[in-house]
């Protein structure tokens, strides 16, 4: 294999993760959801849909700003600021001792999420084009289309074997490794 096959390989595997953190994060909690709810003393069900749902909220949010702004400040900085945002908001998750912190903390997680939902499309387009961004994008839609499939089960076996709350540590684990990595995506 080539350096150039290589490092191509390394960028779609880069990519690929940074597209697939979203659908990982969101489809691991739904089996945590029980858990969470004896962990706060939720007395209604429909509460814990929440975690999910200001993780979305942040999501939106977090693309309708940080698209613009690589525009302006450029992808690996505002993919730096995405990921580290992310992993505040993991920090709050972990840390959260009532639930309304532990929603605020799924904001801020899903603020940063906006950047790699946003932007790994964009790093692509900027770097190829024509048949080679076809087959890219490909590969990368399938780690995607996958993602939802497996990560359930993930959870379960996460949620199963430790703390619910050991999701945004492991979250966190992954977002580090991907942050020191996505310099690949950049040279």
């Amino acid at each position: 294999m080539s350096y150039n096959s290589m490092k191509k390989a390394s960028f779609i595997v880069i990519i690929s993760m940074l597209m697939a953190l979203v659908s990982l994060v969101i489809n691991m909690m739904l089996p945590a959801y029980i858990k969470i709810k004896q962990s706060f003393n939720l007395s209604d069900s429909s509460e814990v849909h929440k975690v999910v749902s200001f993780l979305y909220l942040g999501l939106a949010i977090g693309q309708l700003f940080l698209g613009p702004l690589s525009d302006a400040w450029g992808r690996k900085k505002v993919m730096a600021l995405g990921l580290l945002t992310f992993l505040f908001g993991c920090l709050i998750s972990t840390l959260a001792t009532k639930f309304n912190f532990l929603l605020i903390g799924q904001i801020i997680q899903g603020l940063g999420l906006g950047a790699p939902r946003v932007l790994t499309l964009s790093i692509v387009r900027d770097k190829f084009s024509g048949n080679s961004m076809a087959k890219i994008v490909s590969y990368i839609m399938v780690v995607y289309i996958l993602t939802p499939t497996v990560s359930p089960t993930f959870g379960k076996f996460i949620v199963d074997l430790v703390p619910w709350k050991y999701l945004f540590v492991l979250f966190g684990f992954i977002t580090i490794i991907v942050l020191q990595k996505t310099v690949i995506v950049y040279h």
